[in-house]
């Protein structure tokens, strides 16, 4: 396996137009990344240490 950050980054290039996203740093949670769109919507792509895998969440709007 290779490292989480690298998971991360895998995921997301396999999941999103990088010419449509901007990604940034998220330190809030584990190895996270957010991801923003051309709308301003915005998740949130994390390393989950309980299960060892890449997971994500979305803003709650409300």
């Amino acid at each position: 396996m290779s490292s989480p950050t690298a998971e991360i980054a895998k995921w997301i290039d396999r999941n999103f137009d990088l010419e449509y996203v901007t990604v940034t740093d998220f330190p809030l949670f584990p190895f996270g990344r957010m991801v923003r769109d051309r709308n301003g919507d915005t998740m949130v792509v994390y390393w989950d240490i309980l299960y060892g895998r890449v997971a994500y969440t979305f803003p709650d709007d409300s």
